[in-house]
Parts: structure tokens; C-alpha cells; sequence
């Protein structure tokens, strides 16, 4: 799946060029761009398809369950903490707190709210951020690193129920035959 990810990606940014921050049809038919917001829109299918089978395998795989499973940040992007240094911080409290002072500034992360909007694709696509879709080697992998580094965000699967809502779980085989192009 790592390599259907990246191989699609390297279209986003020149799509994503086209449409200049467009990011409604309405718009994009506006401006004239139906057509590039049409290949935006089966691009970002594609990407949530790649999510959506890789979040699958997690929960069958490693994870030994069938609950929801959200997908960590370590789960989509290889180099988070090089990325976003502020990481390990803004995933346990979203404060930088002074020692001395005691006062707090929110953190930002540098990628847009939504992980799964075109934004967010764009942003992985363009940005200094290594996508990827870990196998289960590279997952354990973060988790020893993370566990040895103090200064690393520890690895810690989360389940949200209330963010994802319960379904019918996605076959696996389908989706990756859909993001491969194959019916």
C-alpha cells in the first residue's frame, strides 16, 4: 500500500497548483476547473481507500480487534517528530507550558485540522512530510525507537469511537483492488 500511496501522490502538488486553493465545487466550476476539481476529488477517494484498508489491517492485524481504530500521525506520516519537533508536546496537552512563568501557548501543528480533506492531502503531498503506510515491521520499529527516545512521541495506537462512526468494517481486498485501479 506504501507504494500505491506514493506513487499517486507525486500528482497532488501540479493538481493542487491548478486549482489554487480552490476547495469547493462550486468554485472550481466558477473558475472553469470542474474537471481538475473532479481528479482532486477521485484523488482524495483514493488516498481515504488507502487509509481505510490500512486502518483495516491495524485492527485485524496488530491491533487483534475489530473496534474503531484511528490511525495515529506515526501511522501517516514516517518523520512526524521532524516535521512538527513540537510533536510529543502538542499530542499530550496542545500547550507549551513555561517553567518559569507558568503560562501557556497553544500549538499548532503544521497540517490542516481535517485528515482526511484535500488540504490535508495537499499538505502531505507538497510538504516535508515522509507519507507512508508502515508495515508491521517499520510500526514496531517506532514503537522500540519511541520507547528508547524520551525526547520521541511514544507509539500508542488510540481508539475514538465518537470521531469515527461505526460501520461495516472495509474489505481490504476490494479497497486495494479499487486504489490499484483494478474493479
Amino acid at each position: 500500500m506504501h507504494e500505491q500511496l506514493s506513487a499517486f501522490l507525486v500528482d497532488v502538488p501540479a493538481l493542487a497548483a491548478k486549482l489554487g486553493g480552490i476547495s469547493d465545487p462550486v468554485a472550481a466550476i466558477d473558475a472553469d476547473l470542474g474537471p481538475e476539481w473532479k481528479c482532486a476529488q477521485l484523488a482524495l477517494a483514493r488516498y481515504r481507500d488507502i487509509r481505510d484498508a490500512q486502518r483495516w489491517l491495524v485492527r485485524v492485524t496488530v491491533r487483534n480487534t475489530t473496534d474503531q481504530y484511528r490511525l495515529t500521525m506515526h501511522d501517516l506520516i514516517g518523520n512526524v517528530v521532524e516535521v512538527f519537533p513540537d510533536w510529543r508536546i502538542w499530542s499530550q496537552s496542545g500547550y507549551r507550558v513555561n517553567t518559569v512563568t507558568g503560562e501557556r501557548s497553544h500549538l499548532s501543528p503544521p497540517w490542516p485540522g481535517d485528515l482526511d480533506s484535500w488540504e490535508f492531502l495537499v499538505w502531505l503531498a507538497t510538504s516535508d512530510a515522509q507519507p507512508w503506510v508502515p508495515t508491521p515491521a517499520e510500526r514496531d520499529e517506532v514503537a522500540h525507537k519511541a520507547a528508547q527516545d524520551p525526547e520521541v512521541e511514544p507509539y500508542t495506537p488510540m481508539r475514538l469511537e465518537q470521531r469515527e462512526p461505526a460501520g461495516e468494517l472495509v474489505d481490504p481486498a476490494r479497497s486495494i483492488k479499487r486504489t490499484a485501479g483494478v474493479r
